[in-house]
């Protein structure tokens, strides 16, 4: 399993001991290269497919409750959605950008000018939550949206909301630099997945 909180879980239901090995990630090669998407406007990015019912659960958040509040501040910033063929909500300052390659994924996240995750149920550490560290992103999330992650402050790229002072998060941080090169550098090398599974093979003496 992905984390200790399912690994409770499968305890308690099947009286199964399991063994955890976290997410992780695999960059593109020169992921630095990549060229952003650059809008006019600054946007804030939610990446996840609303089959998903804690996908559809936090884009109905920042639809209707979140984005609301920050286009009353601010009229101009838009949000950018991916993952998804249609969307059952509408707003003016809502793009869905549909289905997209990684590639393009990378020139969404890396154009945007915060990453929100308002996610209200997890399961393990989220990947897409992972890309964007390792990009170097400013995030907006909730608990449940960094559940899992090893946050290191001394970056103050991360940013723990609720749904009431989301919003407030995101028109605090809006204009913050895009990229944190330290940040990307640092959680790029934890997250990598060939280290996790390296060390997982380590740690359970499956590789000597």
């Amino acid at each position: 399993c992905t984390s200790n909180h399912e690994k409770q879980k499968i305890k308690k239901l099947y009286n199964i001991n399991s063994l955890v090995l976290p997410n992780g990630i695999k960059l593109p090669k020169n992921f630095n290269k990549i060229n952003p998407i650059k809008k006019k406007y600054n946007y804030v990015f939610f990446g996840g497919n609303i089959d998903f019912s804690p996908n559809f659960d936090a884009l109905k958040i920042l639809v209707e409750e979140i984005m609301p509040k920050v286009n009353l501040k601010n009229p101009n910033i838009k949000l950018i959605v991916t993952g998804n063929k249609s969307l059952p909500f509408k707003s003016k300052n809502l793009i869905n950008a549909g289905f997209v390659s990684k590639k393009i994924f990378f020139k969404y996240l890396l154009g945007a000018s915060l990453f929100v995750n308002p996610m209200q149920i997890t399961f393990g550490v989220q990947t897409k939550t992972l890309h964007a560290l390792a990009l170097g992103k400013t995030i907006i999330a909730t608990k449940q949206g960094v559940a899992g992650i090893k946050i290191n402050p001394s970056f103050n790229n991360i940013h723990i909301a609720n749904n009431n002072n989301f919003y407030k998060q995101i028109l605090n941080n809006i204009n913050k630099s895009k990229i944190n090169k330290s940040a990307s550098k640092y959680y790029s090398s934890i997250y990598s997945m060939k280290k996790i599974v390296n060390d997982f093979l380590h740690k359970k003496k499956l590789l000597v």
